[in-house]
């Protein structure tokens, strides 16, 4: 029998001999498992830690491997393929640099050296050897592709669209280690299903300051949102500046040109195109009330009107009106779409107007219907003579509805008034602002609790499904679906009525469902897949926005 002390000393020897046996017989060392990084990683970590492993050698060096989880990306991409396996994939050290040769895409390099100084705590040079954006003009309008090798990472589009959302998709890959920019072996192609895919902000309600209105577009940029729709005038206040009819702009509640200025130019950075909009006839309080002889009903003898809509009969509005539009598109000229509103006018009071009974009258028009669609038909073809495309929100009555343009959009959201079937059925170009569940309003709002639906009911919808929680509504018991068709072009995300403070989290988390449903119309992504993508992207706007602070 041994000695309890010689035996111990016995075993130890046994165990340190056959552990150089093991290593010996291997001829390399243990490798870091996922399991192990897991017992390591910070439980607060938004972004994989990578973890890299020289497994062979190169002429240009060690390859790294991660043994972390794959990155999945919002919106998911067409095609995308790594070099090696999901859980043991080859990765790379890139240079902090990034390049281009291309003028147009030029534009966007300091939005993402801001971007990459924010998100990973780098600053990258302006040179070669590290990121350059690359013109292909094989690639369809919008569409990218990324290629992740060495000595870099290349990202190429046909156009600005294209290079963008690459730019976007980058941010969402790129991580720190040890102090080094890494990126995935990824290969990327990818476009979007939809053209329109918009957030809509009311500036016109609450006030909204010039950077709040920059954080929506941050989030449109980050999200591959190519449109922000700002809803500039309502009753409550007409936020824009005009020399034209200078009394319009509501008291310390509008922006000033070089404001106007500075939001077109910090849109434009992003390639975020803004669409403006000017609501009428109806929510037009303040046009009444500022300019009386110009807009305001001259009621019949013991009548009265509603002064939230201008007088669509009076003598020279349409000229007015040319005039502030006119002077609209001179203050965002990178703007494609000019929205004028179009819905929810109480054309009922134009009944007891003496310059409407006379216009109707004069134009042949039978009822206040079709005088309502007269104004639709004269404001649209305005627009169009100036340029640019009109945009209206579903509202105009079926009368009179085949002599407005089918070069205008419809966005239908209430199926109320138009019917998104109907309008598509009649010829029009429609998109998609189905109030459940596109819509953010009040948390005080009766229609849905908090004043928001959830990421999920987005991820539930698509742009051919229209419903409603207002029982007036023709998509309140049984939605509205439509068979697909390159008429509806696509949606948008409405944040009406709302404090920045109460909307900002909605939109934030909110929008990039949208994003998702509108790149992949035909794809889905699991809710449990879509959560811990859009995790990662939310801490993201988190830090650039600040959100919280």
């Amino acid at each position: 029998m041994i000695a309890p002390k010689k035996f111990l000393t016995f075993l130890c020897l046994i165990t340190v001999f056959l552990l150089i046996l093991s290593f010996a017989a291997c001829g390399e060392t243990p490798k870091t498992t996922t399991a192990d990084l897991q017992s390591t990683k910070e439980p607060t970590e938004t972004t994989p830690t990578i973890t890299t492993i020289p497994v062979e050698t190169t002429s240009e060096g060690p390859k790294m491997y991660s043994t972390e989880p794959l990155i999945n990306l919002l919106p998911v991409p067409k095609s995308l393929s790594v070099e090696g396996e999901t859980q043991n994939y080859v990765i790379y050290e890139i240079r902090p640099a990034i390049f281009t040769a291309e003028e147009s895409f030029a534009t966007y390099l300091n939005t993402f050296i801001d971007y990459a100084a924010k998100l990973n705590g780098v600053t990258l040079a302006k040179e070669e050897g590290g990121i350059t954006l690359v013109k292909n003009t094989a690639l369809a309008a919008g569409e990218y592709q990324i290629t992740c090798e060495r000595p870099g990472i290349f990202l190429s589009a046909s156009d600005n669209d294209g290079i963008t959302y690459a730019l976007a998709t980058l941010h969402q890959i790129l991580t720190m280690q040890n102090g080094k920019l890494i990126v995935p072996s990824y290969t990327i192609t990818d476009k979007p299903d939809t053209s329109y895919r918009a957030l809509m902000v009311d500036l016109a309600r609450k006030w909204h300051t010039v950077d709040q209105v920059k954080d929506y577009i941050e989030l449109c940029y980050l999200y591959k949102i190519k449109f922000i729709h700002l809803h500039f005038t309502d009753k409550e206040s007409y936020t824009l500046p005009s020399d034209v009819l200078p009394k319009l702009s509501t008291k310390n509640r509008s922006y000033t040109k070089e404001e106007i200025a500075d939001i077109n130019k910090f849109a434009l950075e992003r390639n975020v195109e803004i669409i403006p909009e000017i609501d009428l006839p109806g929510h037009a309080q303040p046009f009444s009330s500022a300019y009386p002889t110009k807009f305001m009903h001259k009621a019949e003898s013991g009548q009265s009107c509603d002064g939230n809509v201008i007088c669509i009969g009076k003598h020279g509005v349409m000229n007015d009106l040319k005039k502030l539009f006119s002077e609209l598109i001179d203050m965002f000229p990178n703007s494609r779409y000019i929205h004028v509103g179009g819905d929810e006018a109480k054309h009922d009071t134009c009944n007891n107007c003496k310059d409407c009974k006379a216009f109707m009258e004069a134009n042949g028009l039978s009822s206040t219907k079709a005088l309502y669609t007269r104004f639709v038909k004269d404001i649209t073809d305005m627009i169009l003579a100036m340029g640019k495309t009109p945009v209206v929100w579903e509202g105009f009555p079926k009368e009179g509805a085949e002599t407005i343009s089918r070069d205008i959009v419809v966005t239908a959201w209430e199926s109320l008034y138009h019917l998104p079937n109907d309008l598509i059925a009649e010829g029009f170009t429609v998109t998609n602002s189905s109030w459940l569940p596109l819509y953010i309003v009040p948390p005080t709002h009766s229609g849905v609790a908090g004043g928001r639906w959830q990421p999920e009911d987005i991820l539930r919808w698509n742009p051919y499904t229209w419903r409603n929680w207002w029982s007036a509504s023709a998509a309140y018991q049984k939605p509205i679906v439509v068979k697909p068709t390159e008429q509806v072009i696509g949606g948008t995300l409405c944040a009406w009525e709302c404090t920045y403070n109460e909307d900002i989290t909605p939109v934030k988390e909110n929008l990039i469902a949208l994003s998702e449903r509108l790149w992949n119309v035909n794809g889905s992504v699991s809710t449990t897949k879509f959560n811990e993508s859009a995790e990662k992207l939310w801490a993201m706007a988190d830090k650039l926005l600040e959100i919280g602070k």
